[in-house]
Formats: structure tokens, C-alpha cells, sequence
């Protein structure tokens, strides 16, 4: 008989010695990379915004200052020093769900909510807004974001989620936006675009 825990167990150890490899393969030149200043763990909170803003979440922002610093910086330090000039990203996921510009058909038989593309939809909102994510569904969101370069997603009542070539109107959205609907303002729209280093 199968021991799934063990294998699950089993791959979740793999997911997190490639994470590993990927995180260290994503060479960031720490001398080039913004400084704090003397006697200071953190630069700016001014500084913390733009990088954000630019793609990095707060726990990859945290390990490069543990880097740079030689010392361990947390998170939540981080996310406390952007606050610190009233930068707070983070919205909550309820909230994240209902910025999702289409009515989600949630039928038996037509639950579009549970497709793979909705839940990798609902992790990179997440992720975006600054939170971790399991290795697992971290290593999903990386390959899903991949499938994005030339193409976004749309959605259809009948079909629910699906994929179609990429658009200039698209702009770096991963969804399309319905001409139906409003965008949202500038910060909250900014959760639905792919990173910087991916657009």
C-alpha cells in the first residue's frame, strides 16, 4: 500500500531544495542593491515601497537584508518599516477575491472557483500583496506565471477560466479586464499585474 503522506512529505522536500536553488540562482548583486544606512538594519521605508513595488515580496526582502546585514531581519520587520511612512499593501483575501472583475460560476458541475486556473489566479493576488505561500503552490504560481508571457486569462460563464493570446490593451494584466468594468485604482490594479521582472 502507498504511503501518500510520505510521498507528499517527499515532494514538498524536493519543492523546497529547487525553491532553494531558484532563490539562489536569482543572483542579486548585494552591492548594488539599495543599502541601509549606518547603524540601520533597513533603508528607507520610501526604499522598502519602490522595491515592493518592483516584485519583491517581504520575505524575499527580508532574506536579502539578512544578507547584507549579516544578521537576521524578519519579515515582519520589514512590513513594520514600510508601514512606518504609511505603505500597507496588504489586503485581506476576501477582499482580494471581490477585486476579481467576473461573476465566478459555483455550481455542481460548474464550480469555476476550484479550477487550476482560479486557484493560481488566487495565489499570485496573494503573493502580490506581500504574503508567503506554501512551497508548493509557490512552485505552481512560478509555473503559471511562465505560461503568461504571451498569453492572459479570461473567463467565460460556460467554460470558466481560460487561456488566449496576450493583447497590447492586456497591458502586464494576467486577466483580461472586461470593458464592462471599471479599474480599479492604481495600487489595487497593481495586484494583478505580473512582477516587474516577469512583464
Amino acid at each position: 500500500m502507498v504511503d501518500h503522506t510520505q510521498k507528499g512529505k517527499a515532494y514538498d522536500q524536493q519543492l523546497k531544495i529547487e525553491e532553494g536553488r531558484r532563490m539562489s540562482n536569482e543572483h542579486v548583486d548585494l552591492s548594488t542593491f539599495p543599502q541601509p544606512e549606518e547603524g540601520e538594519k533597513l533603508p528607507s521605508g520610501h526604499v522598502l515601497k519602490r522595491l515592493h513595488q518592483a516584485g519583491y515580496n517581504w520575505s524575499q526582502l527580508a532574506r536579502i537584508y539578512t544578507q547584507i546585514n549579516g544578521a537576521k531581519v524578519t519579515q515582519q520587520g520589514v512590513q513594520w518599516k514600510a508601514a512606518s511612512i504609511g505603505y500597507k499593501p496588504h489586503v485581506g483575501s476576501k477582499e482580494r477575491v471581490r477585486m476579481i472583475p467576473y461573476t465566478i460560476r459555483r455550481e455542481p458541475g460548474h464550480d469555476h472557483g476550484n479550477s487550476a486556473l482560479h486557484q493560481r489566479l488566487r495565489d499570485h493576488l496573494t503573493e502580490r500583496a506581500g504574503e508567503d505561500l506554501p512551497v508548493r503552490r509557490g512552485a505552481l504560481l512560478m509555473n503559471w506565471r511562465g505560461r503568461l508571457q504571451g498569453q492572459v486569462m479570461v473567463y467565460d460563464w460556460e467554460e470558466g477560466w481560460k487561456l488566449t493570446p496576450r493583447t497590447e490593451q492586456d497591458e502586464d494584466l494576467v486577466i483580461r479586464w472586461p470593458e464592462s468594468v471599471a479599474k480599479p485604482d492604481p495600487a489595487d490594479l497593481d495586484l494583478f499585474r505580473l512582477p516587474p521582472k516577469l512583464s
